[in-house]
């Protein structure tokens, strides 16, 4: 359960809730032009190896598309926060061109001044073709 500090300088609050949504734009950004070199320096130093490898196992080898909503963050302290985030994933999968309803649960946290996204769960709310009705 995620711990919600209510302490924080209300400035610091803004300023962390903006980088941490450039943060998860940045990502589908990245994601999406297959630039490896941008999406591990997003990762916290300390869990990069290991995230970037999970994400290669499971990267498409077609085109992709992310759309994502704004984040609701909640911080757990001052460098550590929570992130709910809701999008659109397209894929290009052999012939079919897959349209999924996503949900990111993402943890960040800020180390010398930067949010990095520590980890990242996906969850699948629904996937279809294209063509067909999800």
């Amino acid at each position: 359960m995620t711990v919600v500090s209510d302490d924080l300088d209300p400035l610091d609050r803004l300023e962390s809730i903006e980088q941490i949504r450039n943060l998860v734009a940045r990502f589908a950004m990245a994601y999406d032009a297959r630039d490896l070199v941008t999406i591990a320096g997003l990762y916290a130093p300390d869990v990069r190896d290991e995230l970037m490898k999970a994400l290669l196992e499971r990267m498409p080898k077609g085109r992709t598309f992310h759309l994502t909503g704004s984040p609701v963050v909640t911080f757990e302290s001052a460098d550590v926060a929570h992130g709910d985030v809701v999008g659109r994933s397209e894929a290009e999968v052999r012939d079919q061109w897959m349209v999924m309803g996503v949900r990111y649960t993402d943890r960040y946290v800020r180390a010398g001044g930067t949010w990095f996204l520590y980890s990242r769960e996906l969850r699948r709310l629904y996937a279809s073709d294209v063509l067909e009705r999800p």
